[in-house]
């Protein structure tokens, strides 16, 4: 009798672990939102450190047809690069972005569509505005979400 009772206490227990160990999604789904309003404040403020601080130590870029593969650093030196000719005036999210997250809680992927505008720095006054749209996927560790890959397009 005793043996049975181990058994279905070991059963229900068992099941209650592998059950969703991610009950709160919606805490994740927060991180990663935080996550692109510290990109969208970086684009605006044109702080190349703070749009790299959400990367994971190596990220997969998809743009215009070609895959590269680079470090945090590599990414954040592109970043101050560009940002060193360009002054992004908006950043808004023209549809809410849409976050999925796996059952283990450890993987998301988020797509994103903004309306954005930027002139060169040297020519304030020639302003485009644009739309782009992404995807992105990340993954949690023991220091919470980074992204590692982003598959990205821009149009008008």
């Amino acid at each position: 009798m005793k043996l049975h009772i181990l058994v279905v206490l070991l059963a229900f227990s068992t099941l209650a672990l592998a059950a969703d160990p991610t009950a709160d999604l919606s805490a994740d789904k927060a991180a990663i939102l935080k996550l692109h309003a510290m990109d969208r404040e970086g684009h605006l403020k044109g702080d190349a450190e703070l749009i790299a601080a959400q990367l994971a130590p190596k990220l997969d870029e998809v743009v215009g047809g070609h895959i590269k593969t680079m470090t945090r650093d590599e990414a954040k030196q592109e970043f101050g690069q560009h940002l060193n000719t360009v002054k992004f005036t908006q950043w808004e999210d023209a549809e809410p972005p849409i976050i999925k997250i796996s059952p283990d809680g450890q993987i998301a992927w988020m797509i994103v569509e903004i309306k954005a505008e930027v002139a060169p720095v040297d020519h304030p006054e020639n302003k485009q505005d644009f739309l782009a749209s992404s995807i992105q996927t990340f993954e949690k560790g023991a220091d919470g979400w980074h992204m590692t890959a982003i598959a990205a397009t821009a149009g008008k």
